[in-house]
């Protein structure tokens, strides 16, 4: 029943039904609570979702301690090597981002789900790329300019994946652009926006 109102409560949130989401979801954390117990890496998945939903709501406070508490008990349950807990955790950068904390974004949150969803999925894997792209804005921001070697390897995955995701590619291009013209990489900075006008081209 749970994981019914969980599915049912992702496709509202999905749909920009907040209200109706969160009364799911609500359900849902009552009946693992009761079942299972506070604790369970299963009810760590529906506090995430609610994070996710009151970031969405920009209840940026709440969302932060929705994603925190979900961290917590997963790692309490030594389950920090699974996709939730890496998605999490990329969730969690986002709402960072978005408060302009750039540092806690990369090396609290961006960075620790690249790195778990590169063990989990491999290097080449598309969803890893997106982590990576993450990586890049929080990088520059906090003039850590050793991690620059990262954009490019989400690129490449990009580029390799089929169908190409040619949206994310414009995406990656563009920012990784906008580092190298804050480092004074002109020339290369140009390259990139040129590959990035190539792919925009292909949506048309």
């Amino acid at each position: 029943m749970a994981s019914v109102l969980v599915n049912l409560g992702t496709l509202r949130l999905r749909e920009g039904k907040y209200a109706t989401a969160e009364s799911l979801f609500q359900r849902a954390l009552a009946i693992r609570e009761k079942t299972l117990g506070p604790e369970h890496p299963a009810v760590a998945s529906i506090l995430g979702s609610l994070g996710t939903l009151n970031y969405s709501r920009h209840n940026y406070s709440h969302a932060e301690s929705l994603f925190k508490r979900a961290i917590s008990v997963w790692d309490q349950a030594s389950q920090t090597q699974t996709f939730n807990y890496a998605q999490t955790l990329q969730n969690l950068g986002v709402m960072y981002f978005a408060l302009r904390k750039y540092d806690e974004a990369r090396s609290r949150s961006f960075d620790r789900a690249a790195t778990i969803k590169e063990h989990l999925l491999g290097k080449n894997h598309p969803g890893v790329a997106d982590a990576l792209i993450r990586l890049l804005v929080p990088v520059w921001l906090v003039a850590t300019m050793p991690r620059l070697s990262r954009p490019p390897t989400s690129v490449s995955i990009l580029e390799k994946s089929s169908p190409p995701n040619y949206r994310a590619l414009i995406q990656a291009l563009t920012n990784y652009a906008v580092v190298l013209e804050k480092t004074k990489r002109k020339a290369e900075a140009e390259l990139l926006e040129t590959r990035a006008m190539v792919y925009r081209a292909k949506l048309n």
